[in-house]
């Protein structure tokens, strides 16, 4: 899938991603709500990218190198239903900690082989494990992901592992650390999907996009140019790729000087692009029940501002687009056209 499946709002985003006011469990540590809030946008992302599944794939971040604890999904939820409170933390042997807002428990078994990544990795922050059509289908080629495209350059170097389900043997964690190597980013599951490892939640998005792009078009270029030898392979040496949001710093012809890491802005337009979706869902439940305040905004989140109070108005509902411009997806809206006061709110 290139590209979001926008519903109608009555049918997602009704749940708001941050709803965390109120809750305060004693086990939280500093930046977790953040984190919480973040992973718990990635799940919301998978299912509006149509990425999402029910079984067998799992979407997790470390919270806490000191006590290695991460947070995971509880069986039993849709990716569309997550929330920042019902994300669980476990420690590295997927032995609950804190359970969240659900009584729901986490498969052991799925986590084994997150748990076997973060155990050798310790430089990795977030994993997301990536089961659609395209990226099981090339993770089943003996070819592997083929330098086809712009986006599997971007991915760059690509570990593979034989994996067979489960990881409860010594002997395959020690094989699975030799494949992954100290640097690698792309780790590829034999018959079983793709893995992107991150040093944030950012990063990993933006690896696992460009990985779904490349092996989409990988499939779709295989199905129709009859075989990998009509095709015409990039040579990584000549043909550079060009990444955004990498780890540098933009000159003065851009203005002050700032540093920004890889995924980090296109990750902050996506929670723009969620909390757009939450407004407008927010504003429909507003008036079934006008007494529950409304949730404090991913962007601001992202950004550190300051928490909004209860009694202080926090949505303002864009109207529809009325310019020249196409206007917004259904369920969606247009960014072009928000109202002054809420594009120095929610935007800047």
């Amino acid at each position: 899938m290139s590209g979001p499946h926008f519903f109608s709002v009555d049918m997602m985003m009704v749940t708001s991603i941050n709803d965390l006011h109120g809750w305060e469990p004693g086990s939280l540590v500093k930046g977790e709500r953040l984190m919480r809030c973040k992973l718990a946008s990635t799940h919301r992302l998978f299912d509006l990218y149509g990425w999402a599944q029910i079984s067998q794939t799992l979407l997790t971040l470390r919270v806490s190198k000191e006590q290695e604890h991460f947070l995971v999904l509880p069986e039993g939820l849709a990716y569309s239903e997550v929330t920042g409170s019902s994300l669980v933390k476990v420690n590295l042997l997927g032995e609950v900690v804190e359970k969240g807002s659900t009584n729901l428990q986490v498969g052991t078994d799925k986590f084994s082989l997150h748990s076997a990544i973060y155990s050798a990795r310790p430089d990795v922050r977030c994993l997301l494990h990536l089961h659609t059509p395209a990226t099981a289908a090339v993770s089943a080629m003996k070819s592997g992901l083929l330098p086809l495209s712009h986006e599997a350059l971007l991915v760059g170097d690509v570990a593979y592992y034989d994996y067979n389900g489960v990881m409860g043997e010594e002997e395959d964690r020690m094989e699975l650390q030799k494949s992954l190597g100290p640097t690698c980013k792309v780790l590829v599951l034999r018959n079983h999907g793709i893995v992107a490892l991150g040093e944030s939640v950012e990063e990993a998005f933006y690896t696992i996009f460009h990985i779904q792009a490349a092996c989409q078009i990988q499939v779709t270029a295989l199905c129709s140019s009859g075989g990998e030898h009509n095709l015409i392979m990039l040579d990584r040496a000549i043909h550079k790729p060009n990444p955004t949001g990498t780890v540098s710093w933009a000159g003065s012809t851009f203005g002050p000087l700032h540093k920004s890491r890889t995924g980090e802005h296109e990750f902050e337009a996506l929670m723009r692009t969620l909390d757009n979706l939450d407004r407008v869902a927010g504003a429909a439940d507003k008036q079934r029940h006008p007494d529950v305040p409304l949730p404090r905004h991913l962007f601001q989140l992202l950004r550190g501002e300051p928490k909004a109070l209860p009694d202080q108005p926090r949505d303002i509902v864009p109207p529809a687009c009325p310019g020249p411009s196409p206007g917004p997806p259904p369920g969606g809206t247009c960014l072009e056209h928000l109202p002054r006061k809420a594009s120095r709110r929610h935007l800047i």
